[in-house]
C-alpha cells in the first residue's frame, strides 16, 4: 500500500467550468475534496440552450452526458426562486423541462400554476435515450418527475 502525501496547501484546478479544490497523489492522480460552483446559472442555461435536447442518463451508467451534467449544475447553483422563473418563462422548452426537473427535486412540490402549465405544454422535445432518439410532448417528460 502506497503513502499518500498530501500537500498542505490546497490547490485549484479548472476542469469543465468547475473550480474544483483538490490534492496531489503521488501517482499524480487528483483528490478532489470539495467542488467550488464557479459557473452562474445564465452560464448553464446557455449550455442547457446549446444541446437543446433531453438526454436520459440510464440509472446505473458510468457515461454521464454533458446535458446530465448541466442539469446537475443547475440543480446544486440555482435557488429555487432562480428555478421557478425558469421553469414558468424561460422561452426554451428544454431549459423549462430542466428547471422543472430542478424544482420538483428541491421542493418536491412545485407551485400550482406552474404544475399546470406543466401538465398543459405539448411543446415537441428532443429525447435522446442511450442510442434511441425521439421526439415527446414536454407534458409527457414532465409526469415522470412527479411523485
Amino acid at each position: 500500500m502506497s503513502k499518500i502525501i498530501l500537500a498542505l496547501s490546497t490547490f485549484l484546478v479548472f476542469n469543465s467550468g468547475y473550480q474544483v479544490a483538490g490534492v496531489f497523489l503521488p501517482n499524480e492522480e487528483l483528490l478532489f475534496s470539495m467542488t467550488i460552483q464557479e459557473t452562474s446559472v445564465k452560464k448553464i442555461v446557455k449550455r442547457i440552450e446549446k444541446v437543446n435536447m433531453y438526454v436520459v442518463t440510464p440509472m446505473n451508467s458510468k457515461n454521464i452526458s454533458d446535458q446530465e451534467r448541466n442539469y446537475v449544475d443547475l440543480l446544486r447553483t440555482a435557488s429555487i426562486e432562480e428555478l421557478t422563473q425558469l421553469a414558468a418563462d424561460h422561452k426554451n422548452a428544454v431549459v423549462r423541462l430542466y428547471a422543472f426537473r430542478a424544482l420538483m427535486e428541491s421542493v418536491k412540490d412545485a407551485p400550482k400554476h406552474i404544475f399546470e402549465q406543466f401538465m398543459n405544454d405539448t411543446t415537441p422535445i428532443k429525447v435522446i435515450n442511450e442510442t434511441r432518439s425521439e421526439t415527446k410532448p414536454l407534458n409527457s417528460i414532465a409526469k415522470g418527475f412527479l411523485y
